[in-house]
């Protein structure tokens, strides 16, 4: 008979392995460890814990066992190591309109490597993606040391200033932090794509699907984040901080002296 598995985005089948399911196996739960809520929830209070022969603290056996696909999907992501760029290659790519703003040769980007292992399980864990650069760079005047703005300039033997005098410009955002940001974000998804053809045929109750999440969303404009649960809940849902009621009705006339009347046909049941 053939098993009907369900179908999860590898995004979200991240998420609820290493925010959900493998918190259950979790020894150390100490302020350096990065987690949802949560997580943080089960790691407050001494009582919670319960102390086994050894003498570590763990969580109560009361929650169970981590799902074994969620095991799977740990092993697989703990074999993932430091990746870079392939730049200048793929400065195009990554910087887009903004190429003519990064330097081929910068050596923080030549020089820049990220551990897609952290990558992948620190936004798992925090269910968010990795920042891209939404922000557009505007370029900003630059102030001497004597308060007035910096002029480069050169002068000829007479100490005129030359026609190739300007006013250098600076960027905010800085355009390589973005083109570093860009990388990272580039090497989470092919990370997302890599783990879903590598442990699809061996997980037993889901199937993982390609990230829904763009390759290049600087390119092409980013896909909504679901957050959703498995009871089909969002994380970021908002929930009325009041009832929506009725206006009130005017207050009732009591006369002096006499017993309170109340027309029930101004009543409205709540």
């Amino acid at each position: 008979m053939k098993v009907i598995r369900k179908r999860l985005d590898i995004e979200m089948l991240l998420r609820w392995a290493f925010g959900y399911e493998l918190l259950k196996s979790r020894v150390m739960l100490g302020p350096d460890d990065i987690g949802t809520s949560y997580e943080n929830i089960l790691a407050f209070g001494e009582t919670m814990p319960e102390k086994v022969d050894d003498g570590v603290k763990r969580l109560p056996e009361a929650l169970g066992a981590p799902h074994l696909d969620a095991r799977i999907v740990e092993v697989e992501v703990r074999r993932l190591g430091s990746m870079e760029a392939s730049w200048p290659d793929s400065r195009l790519a990554l910087c887009g309109d903004l190429a003519a703003l990064v330097p081929a040769n910068d050596y923080r980007m030549t020089r820049h490597s990220a551990n897609a292992q952290v990558l992948i399980m620190q936004h798992a864990k925090l269910s968010t993606r990795p920042p891209w650069g939404e922000e557009r760079p505007i370029p900003k005047r630059i102030i001497a040391p004597n308060g007035k703005v910096k002029v480069d300039f050169q002068t000829n033997t007479r100490h005129y200033l030359s026609a190739r005098a300007y006013c250098p410009l600076r960027y905010e955002p800085d355009p390589v932090e973005i083109a570093i940001e860009r990388a990272e974000y580039a090497i989470w998804h092919g990370c997302l794509v890599a783990l879903a053809a590598a442990i699809n045929s061996r997980l037993t109750e889901y199937e993982a699907l390609p990230p829904a999440a763009a390759p290049m969303p600087w390119l092409t404009g980013q896909t909504p984040d679901k957050k959703a649960l498995d009871d089909g809940r969002r994380i970021n849902e908002k929930l009325p901080l009041y009832p929506k009621r009725d206006a009130p009705l005017p207050p009732l006339k009591v006369k002096h002296g006499k017993g309170r009347k109340l027309d029930i046909s101004q009543v409205q049941p709540d």
